[in-house]
């Protein structure tokens, strides 16, 4: 039993040092980068800092944030940046929880955005497909009913004593 728990806060313990933070960045419709800041914290007195060349641009602290160029806006979970520095690191500091991590921000420039749509709606794709498809098979539920419907000549092949003869006759 003592075991497990050991286990359990090594464990515990590892979780709130290693890959506590992410940074990542995505290009917005406007040419912006937003900024997801993600990171584990479960403690009131959490700081996050964003920095350029070593030089705090970004600071939300007690719930309050304070940046500058080239953040345009922040929160303790994203930034929006003018364009994306090289050197844009974010600082997560914890002093209850002895966190204090730094992490260089991934410039992956992912387009959040697709082209405007032209044409048809998704929806109403799938409405044409689903009619079609239904439409399709009350044709052929139709087409069934009246197959088995349909009035057959009475080919009955059994034998009688008069095809009997025919056949012995020939």
């Amino acid at each position: 039993m003592k075991a497990v728990a050991v286990m359990l806060f090594i464990c515990s313990c590892i979780k709130l040092t290693l890959g506590v933070l992410q940074c990542t960045g995505k290009r917005q419709n406007d040419g912006q980068i937003l900024f997801e800041i993600l990171h584990d914290k479960g403690f009131s007195d959490c700081e996050i800092q964003l920095l350029v060349n070593s030089t705090v641009v970004g600071l939300v602290a007690e719930g309050k944030p304070r940046f500058t160029f080239p953040i345009t806006n922040m929160t303790a979970s994203t930034a929006t940046l003018q364009a994306c520095p090289k050197n844009l690191k974010c600082h997560l500091s914890c002093p209850t929880g002895e966190i204090n991590e730094i992490q260089q921000c991934s410039c992956d420039i992912i387009v959040t955005t697709s082209l405007p749509k032209v044409g048809f709606s998704e929806r109403s794709i799938d409405v044409w497909i689903g009619v079609s498809v239904v439409i399709l098979l009350v044709f052929a539920i139709i087409a069934f009913v009246l197959y088995k419907r349909k009035p057959r000549p009475n080919n009955d092949l059994v034998p009688t004593e008069e095809t009997e003869e025919l056949g012995k006759a020939s």
